[in-house]
């Protein structure tokens, strides 16, 4: 499988070492220095493109790689606003665009656990709900995207309450801490406490290997399938 990378920094670095090691070659690496419009040619010899850069370029990556009816995998974050406008784009043109807010297979079991919880806890008002995520210094934004995937399943499965904020100061919203500290990979908490007692649901990353694993699954996924894609297409049975 031929791979182009759009946004080469510890992702795209990592996604790069692991596919050469399973046999597939990266015909092109994008980033700051080497713009897709200066690298297009080398990109279209790709089989799939994979996206990890920056949410002002996904938007473009993915326009681009629509127009050219190239599978995208994406894992940039916070062009969400946008969604709408490419599941049109995907429809009309059956393009093939793949985006998750997080890869690894583990924080797709924790995804569904936190589902259930929500459903379960909507029962108990006595639990008053808390999101917390740690990231390393780097990460731009916040709260994280896996942070904010949390808080839309337990708002959808959870109607106690009507939203999430950063400095929630009443029952109806859910309080999200964001802590950036050097060298932490990824950690998110979902945290239910009454005054008897505390349920803590709780995804800890050792190293990125988890996502990139999941990035490549996607990759391989999209060459057999088309439309908008999600994790729950590639693996609808966890």
């Amino acid at each position: 499988m031929n791979i182009a990378l759009l946004g080469y920094g510890k992702m795209g670095q990592g996604i790069a070492a692991y596919a050469e090691t399973k046999g597939h070659t990266i015909v092109a690496r994008i980033n700051s220095a080497h713009a897709l419009s200066d690298q297009l040619q080398q990109a279209l010899q790709a089989d799939v493109w994979i996206e990890f850069s920056r949410p002002e370029l996904a938007i473009q990556h993915i326009e681009t790689a629509i127009t050219h009816a190239k599978p995208i995998v994406v894992g940039t974050t916070g062009w969400y606003s946008h969604l709408q406008y490419v599941s049109e784009r995907v429809n009309q043109t059956q393009a093939t665009v793949f985006y998750a807010r997080n890869f690894s297979l583990g924080v797709h079991l924790f995804f569904k656990l936190n589902q259930k919880l929500a459903q379960l806890m909507q029962a108990h008002p006595e639990y008053a709900i808390q999101i917390e995520e740690w990231h390393h210094l780097q990460k731009l934004d916040a709260p994280s995207g896996t942070a904010l995937e949390l808080c839309e399943q337990t708002l959808k499965y959870n109607k106690r309450y009507i939203d999430w904020s950063l400095h929630a100061d009443n029952s109806h919203t859910i309080p999200v801490k964001a802590i950036r500290q050097a060298d932490i990979t990824g950690t998110h908490q979902v945290m239910y406490q009454s005054a008897a007692d505390r349920v803590e649901l709780r995804h800890h990353a050792f190293n990125r290997n988890g996502f990139i694993y999941g990035a490549l699954c996607a990759a391989e996924f999209v060459l057999q399938h088309n439309g908008l894609l999600t994790m729950d297409d590639m693996w609808p049975d966890v």
